[in-house]
């Protein structure tokens, strides 16, 4: 009873903590730390796209680069944004400006996904800026979105819409659970059963491989299949 515990509560309890971690099954509310060194309207402007998103939770505003990295390696925030000085006045003389994403990838799965954010809500605001730009030279707003931005993208995902984590890692969870409990089951009771055996005979050995590594080779199977 106590190996069968193993084999089946190991993957079953493996299984249901990493579905109670991903059961909103997107990742978000990454902390996010924000240094502003144009303190424009643009910039905060750009802030408040971050803030309203959901993948982000902003956590703190800093003054300097190096308290910014402090943030990050503290582990206060996985993420910052940084906004150079002369921000607005270099994109409203057309000249461009360039923002610097930070993310702490010591987790993939956070730096990933703020990445990915982090580049949607860039294209937003840099689409926004540039139609207003247009705009201001005197062409209709929709004419000004259509030379801003002269080509949409479609996206379309198969298999897991959502882009979760549930769908693909809870049944490939579910197997390495089982995997762990055989393996931990197996080791115990191939070892109790050699300790109280002294003499072997070619009767034993058929026995013990028809009787017990049969079983958890039929378990692993199993598993597999499923």
């Amino acid at each position: 009873m106590k190996k069968f515990l193993i084999i089946v509560g190991l993957p079953l309890a493996f299984t249901i903590l990493f579905g109670l971690i991903y059961s909103q099954n997107v990742v978000q509310e990454i902390p996010l730390t924000i240094c502003d060194e144009d303190q424009s309207s643009t910039s905060r402007t750009l802030i408040q796209m971050y803030a309203d998103s959901e993948r982000f939770k902003f956590v703190s505003q800093v003054e300097t680069q190096e308290q910014m990295q402090e943030e990050i390696f503290s582990g206060r925030a996985k993420a910052a944004l940084v906004i150079p000085k002369n921000f607005a006045r270099e994109i409203k003389l057309g000249h461009g400006s360039e923002i610097l994403i930070v993310v702490d990838s010591t987790n993939n799965m956070f730096g990933n996904v703020a990445l990915s954010a982090a580049q949607e809500i860039n294209r937003s605001f840099s689409l926004g800026v540039a139609q207003k730009l247009l705009e201001g030279a005197n062409l209709l707003p929709d004419a000004a979105l259509a030379t801003a931005y002269p080509i949409k993208m479609g996206v379309r995902v198969l298999g897991n819409p959502t882009a979760g984590y549930s769908p693909f890692m809870l049944s490939g969870l579910l197997l390495n659970g089982l995997q762990i409990g055989l393996l931990i089951t197996s080791v115990t009771f191939l070892t109790d059963e050699l300790q109280r055996r002294r003499g072997f005979t070619k009767i034993f050995y058929v026995r013990f491989i028809l009787r017990r590594l049969i079983t958890f080779w039929l378990f692993g199977i199993i598993g597999y299949v499923v």
